[in-house]
């Protein structure tokens, strides 16, 4: 019964985030939707962007697991992008009318590489990332993430990552 009324509390704060229109009543203005780009992983960012323009948004969350393609095909959105890759990336959105919305899923080591990301989602005009860290490293998200406006959401997959570490299972 918990488990059911946080899904529905969690379903109800995404719909009053988003503006989304209750059952029955006429969606109007522009719709705030984007899909994780981790759902093209089959293909490059930048093929993926293509199709996700085709399906009319313009919005994408990126995934450090996923090649960025053009001539930065052997890259992925992650600490070790050169300069040219972010700048071939920030041309390839601009152009297409596109967005990043979010960032992950990641996990991070220690407070340097929290920060590292921070400062690389911010490049992007990114303010929110999902990560499986451990419950040990969200006094450096609470920290770091205030100094860049970021937002850390916990993205829980496995045995390994939150709840297997003391945390209470929902």
């Amino acid at each position: 019964m918990k488990k059911i009324f946080i899904s529905l509390l969690a379903a109800a704060a995404l719909a009053a985030q988003f503006g989304c229109a209750s059952a029955g009543e006429p969606q109007t203005g522009k719709r705030n939707l984007a899909v994780q780009i981790y759902s093209f992983r089959n293909f490059t960012v930048v093929d993926g962007l293509r199709e996700v323009k085709k399906m009319g948004l313009d919005a994408v969350e990126a995934s450090p697991a996923v090649r960025i393609g053009g001539e930065f095909k052997d890259q992925r959105m992650d600490l070790n992008m050169t300069p040219a890759a972010k700048a071939f990336l920030k041309k390839t959105l601009a152009d297409m009318g596109m967005k990043f919305t979010g960032y992950g899923v990641i996990r991070t080591k220690n407070e340097a590489e929290v920060e590292a990301y921070c400062k690389l989602a911010k490049e992007f005009g990114i303010n929110i990332i999902l990560t499986e860290d451990p419950v040990s490293q969200f006094k450096y998200w609470d920290k770091i993430g205030k100094k860049y406006g970021i937002t850390m959401v916990v993205h829980h997959h496995g045995s390994d990552s939150v709840t297997s570490i003391g945390s209470p299972r929902l």
